[in-house]
């Protein structure tokens, strides 16, 4: 309500609003026409309305008023901006005002401000004027408790704080807004909650919390009291309607660290080797407290007697029992060369106690370690060693000197070793070395030039060695030699005059083992009258090109290739190697065949083919004989007799007339000579061995019916007959044939039954025909 006295005090002192002008504006002419657009005379300031206690005892009220000054007015709408708001405000038209409602429960905590759009419609719905916007903002009321945070009520304390400065802060948060102070916290202890009963602690208006009274860890490790805490309240209401909440607070005592450490079985005494490695745990301090928890772990750490850190400490704290520290070597121990005896004082102390740094609490205690001398190998002095000798030389030369010391258990006796197995160096009790051995530069233990003596020291039982960097001089002993190919090529056999002069047959190149000083750049050539020209190209390198046109292929050529080095100040070394050379015969793009041909001349194209031919001949034969195999497979599965040579054929009609007896030359006769009338039956299956049977001559003045009977019946009781079931026919027959014209089966009795001289008007092609049929008898 008090909302909306305010908003209504301030209406009346300001006056009713208008939509499109003040009241103050009311007596100018209205100006607003169809479809123009109007200028507002101002902006509705924003609107009020308080949130209530509770949501059930919410009633719909008035917010505001709003009025056009255009009179066709009929009615008010109200849109907000989103659409989550529907609802929660509305316009109502009351006389010539639009008045807004609140028509549901609003929380300032929910949403502080709404925007509303606010229109004015005539009677067909069209807007009078523009819209109007307003903002309605919710005014906050005292409606929200405070909320602890619950981690902020666990707290701890140690023993012996004395109340100097809070140990713990409480917190608790407001949702209602500042502006009239109603987030404010206050907080206050309650009396008389503290459990066990007492008065120990004071609980400040801003939550944080003094110990005020004694605490005792091992009697009363925990404490609890109750809490309150409690907003500003409504100022303007009797009593000042504050929301307040409480809370129990757990208050842990702490152990107080009230004890020093007690080192066990100190001082301590301990003897250690020289050559104990680094790193190795030499003792181990144990020390305990009679303190709890953390107050009851030993931190160890050495104050003084450790300047030059040979040694360390480590701490192993422990809270029910002994804490340990354990003794490092730190950094390579000697007796010849550092202190015998080290006095540590160590302190022992607990780390995280809150009086770690109190005198009253510390403990220390005596170190004493006493290093004993070992036997060590010896120590080479005066590092590096190195010389310098020329190579080849026969004469004894002295390279150099070694020195090692042995000064353990009062100095002992040293001697030396070369360990090298070439042995061109010796050295004696002194240390001092000479050669006695030609030395060689390019032995492949020496690498450019340096050669590295191994020098062993001894005293008996222990030993050292040391390396002697020996510089071996270079002399020009080695000629240069072939280095890399080119030196076995094939070239064709002939070449034009520009290529004879510009083309490289090949490039060969070399080396010289000796240093840099004698060796390159080198010199090439042939020997007088070679058949080839040969050119330096770099230092190391030659071209060789062909001196004439044509080559005889299938010629080697063995060129000797001389190779003089450039020393500076020694004698020329002068190399020789032999360059092959193979004549070849050209292809078509100039290439070499030669890459078919094998060194010794043999064209393994050759061999090749022979072999394809070996194979082709071989599946030849292979083929044949599986056809063969086949083809005698099939004969037997149809167990028929079938005889290629047999000239018999099926009987064929004809039909054309003529021939008679005289057409006897188209069929042989004597097929049928053979007929036995005294043979088996034919059988119908081909004989495994049988023998075509014999036909006897037709005798002169012969039956020939009879004949021709007598030679099917030969015929059907053949075994070696094909099994035809017709008759047999005959090559020849006629004029001349044994078995004389068939023409006698059903025809005339006598030859000259027939008149065959009409053949001879049939033309030239009857004409032999024609002698054969119409001719006299005595033809």
């Amino acid at each position: 309500m008090r909302g909306f006295i305010l908003l209504s005090l301030w209406l009346t002192l300001t006056g009713t609003f208008v939509m499109g002008k003040s009241v103050k504006n009311k007596g100018r002419k209205n100006a607003l026409r169809e479809l123009s657009r109007r200028k507002r005379g101002w902006a509705y300031p924003d609107l009020f309305v308080t949130e209530v206690d509770d949501q059930y005892f919410f009633v719909k009220k008035e917010v505001g008023k709003v009025e056009s000054d255009s009179k066709k007015v009929q009615s008010y709408t109200l849109v907000p901006a989103v659409p989550e708001d529907e609802g929660i405000f509305s316009i109502k038209k009351e006389g010539n005002y639009g008045v807004i409602y609140v028509n549901k429960f609003v929380d300032r905590e929910v949403k502080e401000l709404y925007q509303v759009y606010i229109r004015a419609l005539d009677a067909s719905g069209t807007d009078c004027e523009e819209r109007v916007d307003v903002k309605i903002r919710i005014l906050d009321i005292n409606d929200n408790s405070p909320e602890f945070d619950e981690s902020t009520l666990v707290a701890s304390v140690q023993e012996d704080d004395k109340g100097t400065k809070p140990f713990h802060s409480i917190i608790a948060t407001d949702a209602d807004g500042p502006e009239n102070g109603y987030n404010l916290v206050y907080f206050s202890k309650i009396p008389g909650s503290e459990v066990p009963p007492g008065d120990r602690f004071t609980v400040m208006g801003n939550g944080k919390i003094i110990a005020t009274g004694d605490l005792d860890a091992e009697n009363t490790p925990q404490v609890t009291f109750q809490v309150e805490a409690r907003d500003r309240g409504n100022f303007t209401k009797p009593g000042f309607m504050f929301k307040s909440v409480s809370a129990h607070v757990t208050v842990k005592i702490m152990d107080a660290n009230d004890h020093a450490p007690v080192f066990i079985d100190a001082p301590y005494a301990i003897t250690v080797g020289e050559l104990t490695s680094v790193g190795s745990i030499v003792y181990t301090i144990e020390a305990t407290d009679d303190d709890k928890g953390m107050n009851s772990q030993v931190t160890f750490e050495i104050i003084s007697g450790n300047s030059q850190d040979r040694f360390r400490i480590e701490s192993i704290p422990n809270e029910s029992g002994k804490s340990l520290g354990k003794v490092y070597i730190n950094s390579p121990l000697d007796f010849e060369t550092q202190p015998h005896t080290y006095d540590f004082k160590i302190l022992g102390y607990n780390k995280d106690a809150t009086n770690a740094d109190d005198p009253r609490f510390q403990s220390k205690a005596d170190l004493r370690i006493t290093v004993d001398d070992e036997n060590e190998p010896p120590v080479f002095q005066n590092l590096p060693y190195a010389g310098t000798i020329t190579e080849g030389l026969t004469i004894t030369y002295n390279l150099g000197r070694v020195q090692a010391t042995d000064e353990d258990f009062g100095g002992q006796s040293v001697t030396y070793s070369i360990e090298n197995e070439e042995k061109w160096f010796s050295i004696d009790s002194s240390g001092n070395i000479k050669s006695v051995q030609t030395i060689d530069r390019e032995h492949e233990s020496v690498h450019d030039g340096i050669y590295i003596l191994q020098i062993k020291a001894t005293d008996g039982s222990e030993d050292s060695f040391a390396e002697f960097v020996v510089t071996v001089l270079d002399k020009n002993d080695n000629a240069p030699q072939p280095d890399g190919g080119g030196w076995d090529v094939s070239i064709c056999s002939a070449f034009e005059d520009d290529d004879k002069n510009a083309l490289v047959l090949t490039t060969i190149s070399a080396k010289d083992i000796d240093g840099p000083t004698n060796g390159a750049p080198f010199k090439f050539g042939f020997l007088p009258n070679s058949d080839f020209r040969i050119e330096s190209q770099g230092n190391t390198s030659a071209l060789v090109y062909p001196a004439k046109k044509n080559y005889e292929v299938g010629v080697t050529y063995e060129e000797v290739v001389r190779i003089e080095d450039s020393p500076l100040a020694e004698a020329v070394q002068t190399g020789t190697s032999t360059l092959t050379i193979r004549v070849c015969r050209c292809e078509a793009d100039g290439s070499c065949s030669e890459k078919i041909i094998s060194p010794g001349g043999f064209n393994y194209l050759i061999l090749v083919g022979v072999l394809v031919l070996i194979l082709v001949l071989i599946v030849v034969i292979l083929a044949a004989m599986q056809y063969q195999r086949k083809k005698s497979a099939e004969q037997e599965k149809k167990g028929l007799l079938y005889d290629e040579d047999d000239v018999r054929e099926n009987l064929q009609p004809y039909h054309d007339e003529g021939g008679g007896e005289e057409d006897n030359d188209i069929y042989d006769m004597g097929v049928l000579s053979s007929v036995d009338p005294s043979m088996p039956i034919r059988v119908e299956e081909k004989p495994h061995r049988a023998e075509p049977q014999s036909r006897p001559l037709l005798p002169p003045n012969s039956n020939i019916e009879e004949y021709i009977d007598n030679a099917k019946k030969q015929a059907d009781a053949d075994p070696t007959a094909p099994p035809f079931d017709s008759l047999l026919v005959f090559d020849y027959e006629g004029q001349g044939s044994d078995a004389g014209s068939l023409s006698s089966i059903n025809s005339g009795t006598t030859e000259g039954s027939q008149d065959y001289d009409y053949l001879n008007d049939w033309g030239p092609r009857f004409n032999k025909i024609a002698d054969q049929y119409a001719g006299d008898d005595s033809d």
